[in-house]
């Protein structure tokens, strides 16, 4: 009996890599092939040395890593973070998987919050609480929620993968390296309260409702 050789492929939430990332993920790909390529879209390059020097401090939305023998690539567009290995098994599955670390280190913070199953519960939640309150507080949850959908479908479209060409810790300040955690925190905050405060208060009359369907 033979074991079938599948290929792997995974594909990831919005991430957000910088050069230290593509440089570990090279000295990752490079242990099983001297080969490694790289092209952002319009031009091929040698390393990511290469890469770093010709579009020092750039950001990149397109950028896609590949080795020869065994054959893997890792895609990194701007709808799309994703990572094929044409095997599963020996060291092509170990460099596939490592690979996948560094993305997962990676991910926007929180990834949650670029979940679109979550984004349905939350306004599930909006639509229910209208039922029984009309409240200001309400109304800004639910214009906050719309701007949380916007944001969110941004991110998705157009900026899934985002690769930054220079190294996190030199980013100017706290509010930069963390902008995009500080802005969700923010709106997830108020959208908390916009839910929990409205049906707290009107709860006796939630349940009264509940019942009386029942009956």
């Amino acid at each position: 009996m033979e074991r079938i050789d599948n290929s792997l492929r995974k594909y990831f939430p919005p991430v957000k890599l910088y050069i230290e990332d593509l440089i570990e993920i090279e000295k990752i790909l490079k242990e099983a092939s001297r080969e490694v390529t790289l092209s952002d879209g319009e031009h091929k390059y040698e390393s990511i040395e290469e890469l770093a020097r010709k579009r020092d401090g750039e950001i990149l939305n397109s950028l896609k890593i590949s080795a020869g023998s065994p054959y893997i690539s890792l895609e990194l567009e701007a709808y799309i973070a994703s990572i094929y290995s044409a095997s599963s098994q020996g060291i092509a599955a170990g460099i596939y998987y490592r690979t996948s670390q560094v993305l997962h280190r990676r991910l926007r913070r929180p990834s949650v919050a670029y979940s679109y199953v979550l984004i349905m519960l939350t306004n599930l939640s909006f639509v229910i609480a209208s039922l029984f309150t009309t409240s200001a507080l309400l109304k800004i949850g639910s214009g906050l929620s719309f701007l949380w959908i916007l944001w969110v479908a941004y991110i998705q479209m157009f900026r899934h993968s985002t690769v930054i060409l220079y190294e996190k810790y030199k980013q100017k300040n706290f509010f930069s390296r963390n902008k995009d955690q500080i802005i969700l925190l923010l709106i997830g905050a108020v959208l908390s309260a916009a839910i929990t405060i409205p049906l707290t208060h009107y709860f006796p009359q939630i349940k009264d409702f509940i019942f009386r369907q029942g009956v």
